[in-house]
């Protein structure tokens, strides 16, 4: 007598073993959480993206607020202030603006240049994603 698998062939019956089938079913285990480890990362990386997309709008979008309204309210203070005209943002994101006022001329006087760097920093959810910074000019 031979063994089972000669005589399965003797009989003319084809199909798997037991062995054989558990060791397909664990690779395919082993294939499905790979892509499914593949799909969350996937997503977590479109999340931020989006993320870091709508703050670079809200910030370019505040500064060209401030550059096209600079002759209605160009602050003279020192440090200058434009909190009054940040625009609202979506829901979970903060914006602030830092201006600091430049000396062009060099002549030691930073109050009469009409000349300001601006930096937008836009948070979400209380983490800074993006700080932009431009110049803002009263001609």
């Amino acid at each position: 007598m031979g063994s089972a698998a000669e005589r399965n062939k003797k009989k003319g019956q084809k199909g798997f073993s037991l062995v054989e089938v558990l060791v397909a079913m664990a690779i395919m285990a082993v294939i499905a959480g790979a892509v499914l480890s593949g799909l969350a990362t996937s997503q977590k990386a479109t999340r931020l993206t989006d993320i870091r997309t709508q703050s670079e709008t809200i910030a370019r979008s505040q500064i060209e607020y401030l550059k096209a309204h600079v002759d209605t309210w160009y602050d003279v203070s020192d440090p200058p202030n434009y909190d009054a005209y940040i625009l609202p943002p979506p829901s979970g994101y903060t914006v602030s603006i830092v201006a600091e006022r430049m000396d062009p001329k060099q002549d030691g006087y930073t109050n009469d240049d009409e000349l300001q760097q601006i930096t937008v920093t836009v948070s979400h959810r209380g983490e800074v994603i993006l700080s932009l910074t431009d110049f803002l000019f009263k001609p």
